[in-house]
């Protein structure tokens, strides 16, 4: 394959100038992991979402290990990292927010018409 296609095929799409269209608008300062799927995925460190992690506990600032919230101890705030999440994981993360926080379906209470006949009791 000639060194201009594959030049071609990395920009993206060309302008009739010749320029490529396809990267122009979304400049990719850095190559990272996900921290949440461990793929790879381009992103500007600007922009990127990031999730404050304990690193001794693998865990976010504040999230015990039942899954509940607390006031973060101030050791752990210290030694605390950013990591990046993959805009995948951010969508992923919005709909699993979207499920669990639907309204719980309304249930009629049960009206009974007293003892059912035959039954002892």
């Amino acid at each position: 394959m000639p060194r201009s296609s594959l030049k071609q095929r990395a920009e993206g799409p060309t302008t009739e100038a010749g320029y490529g269209a396809g990267m122009a608008d979304e400049q990719l300062g850095a190559i990272g992991r996900c921290h949440l799927c461990k793929r790879t995925f381009g992103f500007t460190p600007a922009t990127v979402v990031t999730v404050m992690m304990d690193p001794e506990t693998n865990m976010p600032l504040g999230m015990t290990v039942s899954g509940a919230f607390r006031e973060p101890a101030p050791e752990a705030v210290a030694r605390a990292v950013a990591a990046r999440v993959c805009p995948d994981c951010v969508e992923r993360a919005k709909q699993l927010r979207d499920f669990m926080d639907r309204p719980v379906p309304p249930l009629d209470t049960w009206q009974g018409n007293g003892p059912v006949q035959g039954s002892d009791g």
